[in-house]
């Protein structure tokens, strides 16, 4: 217990530097939890521990950053004709963006059941829920505002005359989502997703007027294919709406074993992601057996080009997945990304 305290103690001291905008992350992929409730405890081990960072606009005046923490844990296993397993979660992130340091800061608890479909446990159904609270400041003083131009410059001594209502705001969120995953052979499966987020449709404004968080559906689908333990490919989709905003990603990994030893798995990865209409990403890996380490970069492909230069972002991602030794104690292997 030791072991995992260090290490959460450790990651969540480097999260508090990494101060950032709203969740927004190449590699959706490594945060599963935040990614879709009903992956929490679906892993192979009995806790995993990971966080991500994202470092973007770095040729507009105030860059947007993006620091996270997860941790989740495994929870029961029966073996019988039907399986069943279970997982709980926290995820804490921190965002500060723009001028006007607009500052996020989100812990979400997340809870999920894991249940083989079939006999030949090829086949699995995950449902998860997870509840949070967002807390969101805005500094008005560094912000600039029509009714400030003196007509020579910005003044900040003159009134903004603008209905603000309280520069630090709170609520709470809801989310549920569900998964099925199959296997399709050893070191073969895929799985695909849907989870809503804010389904409660809190309130969000720092101004004297409602504005309603949208509900917000994000589809995942994926798959994991091995080939004898040389090499590996991954491959990730992702797309989500909120009112009138849409996104959708699709990422390509390749993996390739450089150790010489059967019982130590050393990969190096290499691949691409794209986001439509906003971004291409190269990314590159390393692993040695439960510890996995990724980096891309944004190189910004949007209509915005002419201002950023094409430069996007640096994202950086680590995971760690323990498990117990059992010596010959039966374990079921399941069917859940190395991600």
């Amino acid at each position: 217990m030791k072991k995992i305290v260090y290490i959460a103690f450790f990651i969540f001291f480097i999260a508090q530097k990494l101060l950032a905008q709203d969740i927004h992350y190449s590699q959706f992929f490594t945060s599963p939890i935040s990614l879709n409730p009903a992956k929490t405890g679906l892993f192979n081990g009995d806790w995993r521990i990971g966080a991500n960072y994202k470092n973007q606009w770095n040729s507009i005046p105030v860059a947007y950053n993006t620091g996270s923490i997860f941790v989740d844990f495994a929870l029961g296993e029966k073996r019988n004709s039907m399986i069943k397993k279970a997982g709980v979660g926290i995820f804490l992130a921190q965002d500060v963006a723009g001028d006007g340091n607009l500052s996020t800061t989100k812990i979400q608890l997340s809870g999920a059941f894991h249940q083989v479909l079939d006999e030949n446990e090829k086949y699995f159904l995950s449902f998860g829920f997870s509840g949070g609270y967002v807390q969101k400041h805005i500094d008005f003083t560094k912000l600039y505002w029509g009714n400030q131009w003196d007509g020579t410059q910005f003044n900040t001594v003159l009134n903004a005359k603008e209905p603000f209502k309280a520069a630090l705001i709170s609520y709470p969120t809801i989310n549920a989502g569900v998964e099925f995953s199959a296997i399709l052979a050893p070191n073969k499966f895929v799985h695909s997703g849907l989870a809503f987020y804010q389904i409660n449709r809190p309130t969000e404004t720092f101004y004297q007027s409602e504005n309603s968080v949208g509900i917000k559906p994000v589809l995942n689908l994926g798959g994991s294919f091995g080939f004898n333990y040389e090499y590996e490919l991954f491959t990730e989709f992702y797309f989500s709406y909120q009112k009138t905003a849409t996104e959708a990603d699709l990422s390509v990994i390749v993996g390739k074993n450089v150790s010489d030893s059967k019982f130590i798995r050393v990969y190096v990865y290499a691949g691409l992601m794209y986001r439509l209409k906003d971004a291409m990403m190269p990314v590159v890996g390393f692993s040695k057996n439960n510890l996995r380490v990724y980096l891309n970069y944004d190189v910004n492909l949007s209509g915005l080009t002419p201002y950023s230069t094409a430069q996007g972002g640096i994202e950086f991602s680590v995971q760690y997945t323990y498990e117990k030794e059992r010596g010959h104690h039966f374990r079921r292997r399941l069917p859940c990304s190395v991600f």
